[in-house]
């Protein structure tokens, strides 16, 4: 009973570990230029300790698979000016009383929920060994099309972060990577496009 329990601390304290070393590595890259590499390395790390292996040092393992993806700072800043450009846009179409304030507010959205399933698609294939950035962007999209529910189950996990969120800050910190990680690796655990390569 002990052992199990035990068992049980270490698997948490994991998870916690993989949540601080995300944050760790996304500050290390002041968040523009570390988005995507840190996020690839999370779901990387996510899979290799839930599916994979049990690994002892997470510290190394989450360093290792950074070091992979640090080459991507570029596009991680692109896709944070996109964020940041889109929220922008959202705010200052709310404000305005135009008439067709309205269409432009759904666009954003729809264009902002693309994006973060296509974002997640991206993380999926970049894991997969596709370096090629029009192969990953057309075959996100073609995937979030193809694939409806892991989309919404996509949008389900990032709607339980933004709950998370807007509940408790010092929650979120603790948790939103591990349950991002998580639950984006057991939606993909038996998920193989006719198109990927493996």
């Amino acid at each position: 009973m002990s052992g199990s329990i035990q068992k049980v601390f270490q698997f948490c304290y994991k998870l916690f570990l993989i949540s601080f070393y995300y944050w760790l590595y996304l500050l290390k890259g002041i968040v523009i230029y570390s988005f995507i590499p840190a996020t690839a390395s999370l779901l990387q790390t996510s899979e290799q300790f839930l599916i994979k292996e049990n690994p002892e040092d997470i510290g190394e393992l989450f360093k290792k698979n950074y070091q992979g993806y640090d080459s991507y700072r570029f596009v991680s800043f692109f896709s944070i000016m996109f964020i940041i450009l889109s929220y922008t846009a959202l705010f200052f179409t709310n404000r305005s009383d135009h008439p067709f304030s309205l269409a432009f507010i759904i666009l954003i959205i729809y264009l902002m929920i693309l994006f973060v399933a296509n974002f997640t698609f991206v993380m999926y294939y970049l894991m997969n060994g596709i370096k090629d950035w029009k192969n990953l962007l057309a075959l996100a999209f073609v995937s979030s099309i193809k694939y409806p529910l892991r989309s919404l189950y996509i949008l389900f996990i990032l709607a339980i972060l933004y709950f998370l969120f807007t509940w408790n800050l010092v929650a979120f910190i603790a948790l939103a990577p591990c349950i991002y990680g998580c639950g984006i690796t057991t939606s993909f655990i038996k998920f193989s496009p006719p198109f990927l390569e493996k």
